[in-house]
């Protein structure tokens, strides 16, 4: 079904400039982004008929969310605004760890990141060259001993207590959790690569 045309004189108020930014639209215009006259396809970016349209789709989030802030009803979360989480493998006794709460940094939860990857590639290597194993294990431990705790809790640099972890992970299908504590899970897309013409 096709849009319905646009009176005249509300398509001339829609494409006039939006003006400063602080400068609301007029009633008019709001009453017909509300209604769904006016809408992203048919209005133009730095328009009075664009603003409108921002703006009720603004005020349909936050009658939506009324107890977030603008941004989180927009899908954001503001840094701090939530508990920031890691998992890695700790030591005595060996075992799967995730850690949560205020006393974590985002450095932390990378670092927690970068150590389940590495864990991730020995494991790779190792079926790739199962010959060279024991060298594979000593190069792996070698580098994580030297890195330092998360949180106060030291990271399991034994290959094989390391491997049969993950391998309990695997089985049982448990992820590891890193959250920043920036970004609103499972809401982060990732943009389409525009091509050069």
């Amino acid at each position: 079904m096709a849009a319905p045309e646009l009176p005249r004189s509300l398509r001339r108020a829609s494409n006039r400039g939006a003006g400063p930014r602080d400068r609301r639209p007029s009633q008019r215009l709001l009453d017909a982004a509300d209604l769904g006259l006016l809408t992203r396809t048919n209005t133009v970016p730095g328009t009075a008929g664009r603003r409108a349209v921002d703006r009720a789709t603004y005020l349909r989030r936050r009658a939506a969310e009324p107890t977030l802030s603008p941004r989180e009803a927009a899908g954001h979360r503001v840094a701090g605004s939530r508990l920031k989480a890691v998992t890695f493998y700790t030591t005595d006794p060996p075992r799967r760890f995730t850690i949560e709460g205020e006393g974590i940094t985002r450095r932390e939860v990378r670092r927690g990141g970068a150590y389940l990857h590495s864990v991730r590639t020995l494991i790779a290597e190792l079926r790739r060259h199962p010959e060279q194993a024991e060298r594979i294990k000593r190069r792996w431990e070698s580098r994580v001993r030297h890195r330092a705790p998360i949180a106060g809790y030291a990271l399991l640099a034994t290959a094989d207590a390391v491997i049969a972890l993950a391998d309990q992970d695997r089985q049982s299908g448990e992820d590891p959790v890193f959250d920043s504590g920036r970004s609103r899970p499972g809401r982060r897309r990732r943009r389409p690569s525009r091509r050069r013409r």
